[in-house]
C-alpha cells in the first residue's frame, strides 16, 4: 500500500464520523506490511511485563525489533494536559522500547533509545488540503530502519518479553503509529 492510498483510507473512515482508535489500525498495518515482506507486523500483541503494550510490534526473524502506538486521528502526540493517560504511557514506552513510533496516523514522531530522533507530518485531513509527498520518505525510512536488528534491540527482547515464566520464548509485537495534528 502507499501513503496516498493509506491517506484516502483513513480520510474515508474519519468521514464517516463513526471511527475510533482501533478502526484506523487495519489501513496502518498494511502500511508497514508494505515496507518489506522479510518483517511481520502485529496489531495488537501481547503486553510487555514491564513497558505495557504498544498497539504493534515489527518482528524480523522472530525478534522485536521496533514497536508503534497509535492514537487516535486527530490526538496530538507532542503535548499532553496533565492528566492524560498518553503522557504518562509514551515516557514508559519511550523509556522501555529502543526503536518506537508513536503516530495518530498522520502525524509520527520517531523515538530510538529514549530521544526524539524525527517527527513529521504527512497530511491534514481535510478534503482541500492535499497530502505532503515531500514528507513521504521520513515513515518509510525510518520504519525500514527496523529492519536491520541490532544487539541492544535483542537484548530488550530478552529482559521484557517473558509471558513464559521468564523462559525467554517468542514475542511478537508492534504498535502502529499514530500522531496530531499540526
Amino acid at each position: 500500500m502507499d501513503i496516498n492510498g493509506y491517506l484516502n483510507e483513513i480520510r474515508q473512515l474519519a468521514a464517516t464520523g463513526r471511527a475510533t482508535e482501533h478502526s484506523y489500525r487495519p489501513a496502518l498495518e498494511r502500511l508497514f506490511k508494505s515496507i518489506g515482506d522479510d518483517l511481520t507486523v502485529i496489531n495488537e500483541p501481547k503486553r510487555l511485563t514491564d513497558v505495557g503494550a504498544p498497539d504493534f510490534v515489527f518482528d524480523k526473524n522472530g525478534v522485536s525489533i521496533g514497536w508503534c502506538e497509535a492514537k487516535d486521528l486527530f490526538k496530538e502526540i507532542t503535548k499532553f494536559k496533565a492528566n492524560d493517560y498518553s503522557k504518562e504511557q509514551k515516557a514508559r514506552y519511550a523509556k522501555g522500547l529502543p526503536n518506537l513510533i508513536y503516530t495518530n496516523g498522520t502525524d509520527f514522531e520517531f523515538i530510538v533509545k529514549g530521544e526524539v530522533t524525527g517527527f513529521v507530518s504527512i497530511a491534514d485531513l481535510t478534503d482541500e488540503s492535499p497530502a505532503r509527498p515531500a514528507e513521504f520518505p521520513p515513515p518509510r525510512n525510518a520504519a525500514e530502519g527496523f529492519r536491520q536488528p541490532n544487539p541492544d534491540q535483542h537484548q530488550h527482547r530478552q529482559a521484557t518479553c517473558r509471558n513464559d515464566g521468564g523462559q525467554g520464548g517468542n514475542y511478537q509485537g508492534y504498535h502502529g503509529p499514530r500522531a496530531g495534528r499540526r
